[in-house]
């Protein structure tokens, strides 16, 4: 999660916090707050992942207030594309290494 802060930290977008759960330890996690979205309300992009699965970090997408209001895969996918941009490209540039971004298809 470290790497994923300090991306966020470059893209210079993001207010960045590390959320405390029920159980210390039991999920790793950071929220990117989104400083300006014009669509929606308060972006935040968390990621997180169990303890018992250390190795599948897992992204979730949500807001405040959607428009529309009751949002489609369509805009949530919109939402994370629109937040990390150039999240990738940034993260080969700073650690040399390549991360991608598997978005389950629509049902």
């Amino acid at each position: 999660m470290e790497r994923v802060a300090q991306v966020a930290d470059d893209m210079g977008k993001f207010h960045i916090e590390q959320p405390e759960f029920p159980i210390p330890g039991d999920v790793q996690a950071v929220d990117l707050w989104l400083y300006h979205n014009e669509k929606h309300k308060e972006v935040m992009v968390r990621f997180y992942y169990p303890s018992w699965e250390p190795n599948q970090v897992r992204v979730e997408v949500s807001a405040s207030r959607w428009t529309p209001e009751e949002p489609t895969y369509e805009a949530y996918v919109a939402a994370f594309n629109d937040a990390m941009c150039d999240f990738a490209d940034r993260y080969a540039k700073l650690f040399g290494s390549e991360i991608h971004f598997h978005i389950q298809p629509k049902e």
